[in-house]
Order: structure tokens, then C-alpha cells, then sequence
């Protein structure tokens, strides 16, 4: 019996590996957040953002770490033409090879106001990549919505098209079996069988359909293509008032980010500017033994410079013009960017209130013909109405359930698309 349990387990196991491999899971159904947190592992576009931020990290520790001094160790070996040195005093001070070795600390010319400058566009550029992260984010968790959504209304119309293929076939072997005892024409029959065949054609479609959106699916969240989905979200609440949505999409991480590149091109404006100023710079030596001549008892020197700039041919000025060149169109950016914003702030808030008003009619007009089918075909069955009344009322009532479905996504599809244009939805990861 120990034996019989072991060997059951082991097949079991071996049957949900196998399962696994195929695509198959016999585990819980995924939702949409759990789709796009194996998107965000997938999408290189994010890897990419990742990145960004270190470089930018970086970028901003080599800002501050360009000011202190250096430290490093120098040697150098120096020859000299001795051959025409006639003077003995000449020879004593003049030894050719001359070795010389050092302990150097050595301080890059610095402006300071280019530096600081250069400190705080780094800082900024800290920012506009966790922004440029964050919308990234918010645009993939878009694309895996309208993806998955799209998956789960075609997987919804197969429902509702076999539920139609079965009374449709139900309706024509009544009518063959009417046909036989002469109670039906014809007529009636091919009519019947003429519309199975469009339900039919239509069922193929859907499931051509079911396979391409599944491959997108697939290709976006790195998932198993077979893998089942469930959607757990509600039906969203009519949208407040526009002009909160505009207030709030002021912040969107996309013009937050250019924000903070309209500060990077004014940081680049300071740093062209500091072409003009002067220019500090110091460097000391410690001398080991090495030395020979008469700086052999030297042991250390310091050397301080300052460059006062005076005439560049205009190096330094056209430099300028060229940054805030770069300031003014990252202006301009912004300013683009802003009126984008409010464009597609006004276009998802008015496309949610349409497709939730939509949606409840269409709600209504589904239970309408609902309701006209069962009472078509209680009449017909009292012979007070033909086949043919009975038959267009199946086809309202398979229109009105598509269109009822279709229209329920378009309202979920558009409360996302709404919070997506205004840059204030939180995110999966973010309500943990």
C-alpha cells in the first residue's frame, strides 16, 4: 500500500510537470496585475530605463568627485643635450639622464561655477530618468491592459457564439422534425441552416482571433500563450470632473521628467557661461632620493596657476548660443508636452463617460432581447408568430450579448487610458 501511494504521487508530479511544459496550468487563473508584473521582468524598455538611473547615479558621484585633488605617484627620466656645455658650473647643475620621482596631489583647473553647475544638471538628470522609468512603466501597464482585455472579450464572444451555435442547431432540428410532419416549409429550414452557418464562420474567426491575441499576450508578459486569465476588475464609477484630471495630469511623469531637462539645459547654459571666468589650479610634488643636480635636496614644491581667459576667437561664445539654444527647445518640449497632456486628458475623460453611458444602454438593450426571444418563442410554440420572427430574434439577441461584452472592456479599457493620460494610477508593485 506504501509502495501504491508513493507511485501515485510520483505519476501526479510528473503529470503537473508535464502540464507546465505545455502551457498548461492547473493552478489559479492570472489577473491583470499579475500579467503585468511578469511584463515588467520581460520588458527590455524598463531594463533600458534601469539603466538610465545608474548611469545617471554615476554620472552625478564623477560631478562631485571631479573637485577634490588627485593623488598619484609620478616618475619621469629627462635627457638633455650636455655635449656643448663648456662651463664646469653648467655641468654640476645640468646631469643628463635626470631621474625624478613623486608623491603628486594634483587639483584640475576649476571655475567652481562650472562645477556646481555641472553637480546640479547631474542631479536633475537623477530625476528625469526615474520619471522616464515611471511613465515607461505606466505605458506598458497600458499596452498590457488593452493585450489582456483583448484576450478576455475574445474568449468571452466564443462564450456567447457557442451558446448561439447551440440554439441555432436546437432551432433547425426542431424545424427538420417540424418539416418531416409538413408543420414547417422548406424554406424555413434552410433559412435556419443558413444563419448555424454564419454563427459557425463567425465561431472560426474567433478563434483565429483568440490565437493572434494570445500570441501578443504571450509576446508582451513573457507568458505561456495557453496560459488562463481571469478579470477581476469592476465596472469603474462615472469620472469626477474634468478639471481635476487636468490639475492632477500637470504632474505626469513625462513632464515632470522634461521639467527636469528644461534644468539640465539650464545647467548646461552655466557651464558654457563659465568659459569666461577664471580657471584655478594647484599641483604638489613630495620627491623621493632619485633626483641628481642641484634639485637633489629639494623635497617637495608647489605650483598654484590661474588662467584668466581673454580672447577665444569666439569659442566660448558660440558655445552659449548653442546652449541656450538646447534650453529654449527643451522649453518648447515641455510646453508641447503640457498641451499634449491636456489634449489626451480631454479625449479619455470624455471617451469614459461616453462608453460607461453607452454601456448601459447597451446593458438594457441585451436584457430587452432577452426578454423578446423567450417571448418569440413562447408565441411560436402557440403558433402565433413563424420561424422566421423567432430566428431574428436570436440574431438581436447574439448581437445585443456582443455588443453588451464589447462595450464592458471599452469601459474598463478607458478608465485605464484616462489614468494613464493623467500619469495617476498606482501600480501593481507599488500597493504591495
Amino acid at each position: 500500500m506504501r509502495y501504491t501511494v508513493a507511485t501515485a504521487l510520483l505519476l501526479l508530479s510528473l503529470a503537473l510537470a508535464r502540464a507546465a511544459d505545455q502551457g498548461q496550468y492547473p493552478g489559479e487563473a492570472l489577473d491583470l496585475e499579475q500579467c503585468f508584473r511578469s511584463a515588467l521582468k520581460r520588458s527590455e524598455t524598463i531594463a533600458i530605463s534601469e539603466e538610465s538611473i545608474v548611469q545617471a547615479e554615476e554620472q552625478f558621484k564623477q560631478a562631485w568627485r571631479s573637485i577634490p585633488p588627485k593623488l598619484s605617484l609620478h616618475g619621469q627620466e629627462l635627457w638633455q643635450d650636455t655635449s656643448h656645455l663648456t662651463s664646469p658650473l653648467g655641468s654640476t647643475l645640468i646631469i643628463s639622464p635626470s631621474p625624478s620621482g613623486s608623491i603628486r596631489l594634483n587639483l584640475a583647473p576649476l571655475t567652481f561655477y562650472r562645477e556646481f553647475a555641472a553637480i546640479r544638471s547631474a542631479s536633475s538628470f537623477i530625476r528625469q530618468s526615474e520619471y522616464a522609468k515611471k511613465r515607461a512603466e505606466q505605458n506598458l501597464y497600458l499596452s498590457v491592459a488593452q493585450s489582456f482585455w483583448s484576450v478576455v472579450q475574445i474568449e468571452d464572444q466564443i462564450k456567447i457564439t457557442e451558446s448561439q451555435r447551440s440554439l441555432t442547431m436546437d432551432l433547425v432540428k426542431e424545424l427538420q422534425d417540424r418539416e418531416r410532419v409538413g408543420r414547417s416549409r422548406d424554406a424555413e429550414v434552410v433559412a435556419a441552416q443558413s444563419q448555424l452557418a454564419i454563427v459557425e464562420a463567425s465561431f472560426e474567426g474567433l478563434k483565429r482571433a483568440r490565437v493572434v491575441a494570445r500570441e501578443l499576450l504571450a509576446f508582451i508578459t513573457g507568458l505561456d500563450k495557453d496560459v488562463p486569465l481571469t478579470d477581476t476588475a469592476a465596472l469603474p464609477p462615472p469620472p469626477k470632473d474634468l478639471n481635476s484630471y487636468l490639475e492632477a495630469s500637470r504632474k505626469r511623469p513625462d513632464i515632470l521628467a522634461q521639467q527636469d531637462a528644461v534644468d539640465i539645459a539650464r545647467a548646461g547654459v552655466r557651464v558654457a557661461r563659465s568659459g569666461h571666468f577664471p580657471a584655478w589650479s594647484l599641483q604638489a610634488n613630495y620627491y623621493d632620493n632619485t633626483r641628481k643636480g642641484y634639485q637633489k635636496d629639494i623635497t617637495w614644491d608647489v605650483l598654484a596657476q590661474v588662467d584668466v581667459p581673454i580672447f577665444s576667437w569666439g569659442q566660448v561664445h558660440s558655445s552659449v548660443k548653442q546652449a541656450q539654444s538646447l534650453h529654449r527647445a527643451a522649453e518648447l518640449t515641455l510646453q508641447r508636452l503640457q498641451r499634449q497632456a491636456e489634449t489626451d486628458v480631454k479625449s479619455a475623460w470624455e471617451n469614459l463617460r461616453a462608453s460607461i453611458a453607452m454601456f448601459d444602454l447597451y446593458d438594457k438593450s441585451a436584457a430587452l432581447a432577452e426578454r423578446n426571444y423567450a417571448l418569440q418563442t413562447r408565441d411560436y410554440k402557440r403558433g402565433l408568430v413563424s420561424n422566421l420572427e423567432v430566428l431574428q430574434a436570436l440574431n438581436t439577441i447574439y448581437g445585443a450579448r456582443l455588443t453588451r461584452d464589447q462595450g464592458q472592456y471599452n469601459v474598463k479599457f478607458n478608465d485605464i487610458q484616462l489614468k494613464i493620460a493623467v500619469g495617476d494610477i498606482q501600480m501593481p508593485e507599488e500597493k504591495e
